[in-house]
C-alpha cells in the first residue's frame, strides 16, 4: 500500500503574515534612511551657519581693532568712537576709526558702519567709508541673521557697549530660515547658531 502524498502550500494567512513582516522591515529601513538624511541635512546646515557667523564676527573684529592699512576704533570716554544709531531707519553700529593710522583722533578719521537689514533680507551690510561714501556698502552675510542688532540684550542679535569700557560685546544669532516660517529657529529642519565675542579696542582710552 502506497503512503499518502501531502502537498505543501502557503495558506492565505501565512502569506499575509509574510507580507506584513516584509512591510515592517522595509518601513524600518525607510525610517532609518529618512532619519539619517534629516540628521545629515541638519548637521550640514548648522556647519554652514557656523561659517556664516564666524565670518561676520571675524569681519567686525578685524575692522574695529584695525587693519594693516589703517588703525582701529579711536576715542576716549568723552569722545566715544562707537555710535549705536540707524541708517535709513535700520539699526546700525557706527565706529570712528583711525583712518590715517597716526595714533590720535583728528579730522582725518572716518566712520565705518554695520547695518542690519531685517525682513525680508536678514543681512548685515558693511560700509567701509560711511563718512564720505555713505551710499557704498558690501553685503557680507547671507539671509540668515536674526533680528535685530540693537542694544536690547533680550534680542537674539545685539550689541552691548559702555563708554567707560574699551570693548564691545557682540552677540550674533543666525538661523537657516530666520523668518521662522514654517519651522521655528532651533528645530531640526531650521537649525540656529549663536556666538558671542568681545572686541577690545586698544586705541580707545577709558580715562
Amino acid at each position: 500500500m502506497n503512503s499518502p502524498r501531502f502537498n505543501k502550500s502557503l495558506t492565505l494567512i501565512e502569506m499575509l503574515l509574510a507580507m506584513a513582516l516584509i512591510s515592517v522591515v522595509v518601513l524600518g529601513f525607510f525610517a532609518i534612511d529618512l532619519f539619517s538624511r534629516n540628521h545629515l541635512l541638519g548637521t550640514d546646515r548648522q556647519a554652514r551657519l557656523q561659517n556664516e557667523i564666524s565670518h561676520l564676527l571675524g569681519h567686525m573684529t578685524k575692522n574695529i581693532i584695525g587693519t594693516d592699512s589703517r588703525g582701529g576704533a579711536i576715542g576716549d570716554i568723552n569722545q566715544s568712537p562707537v555710535e549705536i544709531g540707524a541708517i535709513d531707519a535700520d539699526n546700525a553700529l557706527l565706529v570712528l576709526v583711525d583712518w590715517n593710522n597716526n595714533g590720535y583722533r583728528d579730522a582725518g578719521d572716518k566712520q565705518i558702519a554695520y547695518r542690519y537689514r531685517g525682513d525680508p533680507d536678514y543681512q548685515m551690510w558693511f560700509y567701509p567709508d560711511y563718512t564720505y561714501s555713505p551710499a557704498f556698502y558690501e553685503v557680507i552675510t547671507q539671509k540668515k541673521i536674526r533680528p535685530d542688532f540693537s542694544t536690547n540684550t533680550s534680542k537674539p542679535t545685539h550689541i552691548n557697549y559702555s563708554p567707560a569700557d574699551n570693548y564691545l560685546d557682540v552677540q550674533i544669532t543666525v538661523c537657516w530660515d530666520p523668518d521662522e516660517n514654517p519651522n521655528a529657529c532651533g528645530t531640526l529642519n531650521n537649525p540656529s547658531v549663536k556666538m558671542i565675542t568681545r572686541i577690545k579696542m586698544p586705541s580707545v582710552s577709558t580715562n
